[in-house]
C-alpha cells in the first residue's frame, strides 16, 4: 500500500515524463451538483518539474449539464494562464 507521499512522488515523476523542458501543465477539473446551477472549478499550474507555479478556483453560475462545467472549468483556467503571460 502506497502512502501520501510516494503517491505524490510517483505523479510527479510521471509529470517529469509528460510535460517537456520549458513548458507548463495545466490540471483543471469541475465539480457538479445535480439540480444547481452553480459549479466550482479549480486548477493548478506546474512546471515540467511539477513545481507549482499558481493555481485557484472558482464558483461559476448558470451552468446546466456536467459538460458545460467542464467547458468552462477549463475556459476558466485559459482565461488565467493567458492574463498572467504563460504561453508555452
Amino acid at each position: 500500500m502506497q502512502n501520501k507521499f510516494t503517491r505524490n512522488f510517483i505523479f510527479i515523476q510521471k509529470l517529469k515524463l509528460l510535460t517537456p523542458e520549458n513548458w507548463l501543465k495545466c490540471n483543471f477539473d469541475s465539480s457538479d451538483r445535480k439540480g444547481n446551477t452553480t459549479v466550482g472549478v479549480g486548477w493548478i499550474i506546474r512546471d515540467h518539474n511539477g513545481k507549482h507555479i499558481t493555481s485557484g478556483n472558482a464558483a461559476l453560475r448558470q451552468v446546466r449539464s456536467p459538460l458545460q462545467a467542464e467547458a468552462m472549468g477549463f475556459l476558466q483556467a485559459l482565461q488565467v494562464i493567458w492574463i498572467k503571460g504563460f504561453r508555452r
